[in-house]
């Protein structure tokens, strides 16, 4: 995939992140100032240390729920990646209340805010989008097969899509420029509230790793590095052909193997546990999750190309405490 031309139209670019403080904001935010974008955050968290001072760009610690605010950025800006939302499993589970307010109110104004300025915008949306669709690997146009809405789980599908359709409206009513991906399981260095970290953080202490179910659910994991180059090879092209693409590993593995496997690499004893529910009430399980990425792969020549063994082994170097890291040459 040849990002040079791609990263040029990106040069002093004022480009505004919404979420910019979240695990994929960080990488995405690092990535553009390097680029040479100029980049302006918006989160409520205060700014992390992952985006240390040397990093020229603007921060704004508030919400997308802030009306005023949202529509001085975006007017200011020539680019919207909104990637802020709650997208924590425990969290939408426990909170869908506030996952609706903020995924989907919040969504509505960032997306209105982009119409009136004529701003393209790209929405991060999530392979969740697909539900219990038995027919893997998924294909952009695949159904969506939800469970019950009294499933708290589907909150977090349900608010993402119903984005999606406003998008689409806005675009053929008012002449909104976007694009949206559809994620699935992205990991890396700084990732919370995951399976990933989850499982990795019991094996470096020896705790056992829990499984929900049996274990034989798949899931198509992809490096953050790898999603980072897909979306900077996207952005610049909003408007043009497809509108949605999925982003992510087509490679599959269960859960049970993905636990062995980062025992292996943890060189742990933790054990494995098969617990029959999930800590929040209205849980249903995916048993399958693999993405149809021929879309990307035909429209920007993008495909992932760090393994999960690679990718793994770097997120588990930046888990050990400092006195346990290997030298930084031994992970090259």
């Amino acid at each position: 995939m040849q990002l040079t031309g791609m990263v040029k139209e990106l040069l002093d670019a004022r480009v505004l992140v919404t979420g910019g403080a979240g695990f994929l904001g960080q990488h995405v935010v690092a990535r553009l100032c390097q680029i040479g974008a100029r980049v302006t955050v918006m989160d409520t968290a205060e700014r992390p240390a992952s985006l240390p001072a040397h990093l020229d760009l603007t921060y704004h610690q508030s919400s997308i729920l802030n009306t005023e605010l949202v529509r001085t950025l975006v007017g200011e800006a020539d680019l919207v990646l909104h990637l802020a939302g709650i997208a924590e499993p425990l969290r939408y589970g426990s909170n869908p209340l506030e996952t609706m307010d903020v995924n989907l109110l919040g969504s509505i104004q960032v997306a209105q805010a982009c119409t009136a300025a004529r701003v393209p915008m790209l929405f991060s949306s999530t392979s969740e989008i697909y539900g219990i669709n038995p027919n893997s690997p998924w294909a952009e146009d695949a159904d969506r097969v939800l469970g019950p809405v009294r499933n708290t789980r589907w909150c977090y599908s349900s608010s993402k899509a119903a984005v999606e359709h406003y998008l689409d409206a806005c675009r053929r009513e008012q002449g909104l420029n976007y694009t949206v991906v559809r994620l699935f399981n992205v990991y890396g260095p700084n990732l919370q509230g995951r399976v990933v970290d989850r499982f990795i953080r019991a094996a470096l202490s020896g705790a056992p790793l829990s499984i929900y179910g049996d274990g034989q659910q798949t899931r198509s994991f992809c490096h953050v590095d790898d999603v980072v180059d897909a979306l900077i090879g996207l952005i610049t092209r909003i408007g043009e052909g497809p509108c949605v693409f999925n982003i992510g590993n087509d490679a599959e593995v269960t859960i049970q193997d993905f636990a062995d496997l980062i025992i292996r690499l943890t060189d742990s004893r933790s054990p494995v546990v098969m617990t029959p529910s999930s800590p929040y009430l209205g849980y249903q399980d995916v048993p399958r999750r693999r993405p149809d990425i021929g879309l990307i792969r035909r429209t920007i020549g993008w495909a992932p190309t760090v393994s999960l063994e690679a990718g793994l082994l770097r997120m588990i170097e930046s888990m050990r405490p400092p006195a346990m890291r290997a030298p930084q040459e031994s992970l090259a």
